[in-house]
């Protein structure tokens, strides 16, 4: 982090908050500044943004070239979402420090595909569907990333290609006892729970979920989750996935 600067349009200055230790170059004219929802300040380059992207508070026909953009949502629109969809922007390597995911990665993934889709970011979203992939092939999850998890951001993202890898990747297989710490909590920053007695290919059966975890996978891959999580045979699995998938997004 930086001191906070002073940036205004008229004689009066406009103190902001500190900024970004990747984007806080303010001195340069063709930058513009962006503040996240959590008070910390971004100078980014104006083509940047221009060409790929366009925070929503720029639509105001009464805001100046000049003046801040301050972003509002609490969720998606923090520093360390704002931070890791500049990377994204800007990067096609995933970062194996994990040190652009913040303190907690899979908060930052989730905000950071709904970032993309509220400011119209198709080349972002792509970066983060590559990324995700390849997360869950490599089954990275050291206590933060779980199967589920991986099933439901490539569902809020709608990436159908991820889910389906997710669901071949990870056979659904009886816990035993010394799994069930590691699994008894599916997906906990949707804090999704599932009861000790649930083995297997029912950790996979929507109907154990809580109703959020509807809600948040949507219908479309609720229903196509429903069609495939108790056959044992991967490549089958995932043909069935994708098979309820577009027959429910047909249908409705």
């Amino acid at each position: 982090m930086s001191e906070a600067d002073n940036v205004s349009c008229d004689s009066k200055p406009l103190v902001l908050p500190e900024s970004h230790s990747s984007w806080s170059t303010h001195q340069d004219p063709w930058n513009m500044t962006v503040v996240s929802s959590d008070r910390v300040t971004f100078y980014v380059p104006k083509s940047l943004m221009e060409r790929h992207c366009l925070p929503s508070d720029n639509n105001d026909p009464n805001h100046l070239a000049c003046q801040p953009i301050f972003l509002t949502d609490a969720f998606c629109e923090t520093s360390d979402s704002v931070s890791f969809f500049l990377f994204a922007l800007t990067n096609d390597v995933f970062p194996r420090d994990k040190a652009n995911l913040g303190q907690k990665p899979v908060k930052t993934f989730h905000a950071s595909i709904e970032l993309a889709t509220k400011w119209d970011c198709p080349l972002v979203l792509r970066t983060l569907e590559g990324w995700l992939s390849r997360l869950a092939f490599e089954r990275w999850d050291d206590d933060h990333f779980k199967p589920l998890e991986f099933f439901f951001l490539a569902a809020k993202g709608d990436m159908p290609n991820v889910a389906r890898m997710v669901i071949e990747l990870w056979d659904p297989v009886p816990l035993g006892e010394e799994q069930f710490k590691r699994y008894e909590t599916v997906a906990p920053h949707w804090d999704l729970h599932l009861p000790r007695t649930t083995e297997g290919c029912e950790a996979w059966n929507p109907a154990n979920w809580i109703h959020k975890g509807w809600s948040e996978v949507g219908l479309d891959y609720v229903f196509a989750l429903c069609q495939c999580y108790r056959e044992m045979d991967r490549q089958k699995r995932g043909q069935l996935f994708m098979k309820g998938l577009i027959e429910h997004s047909r249908r409705y």
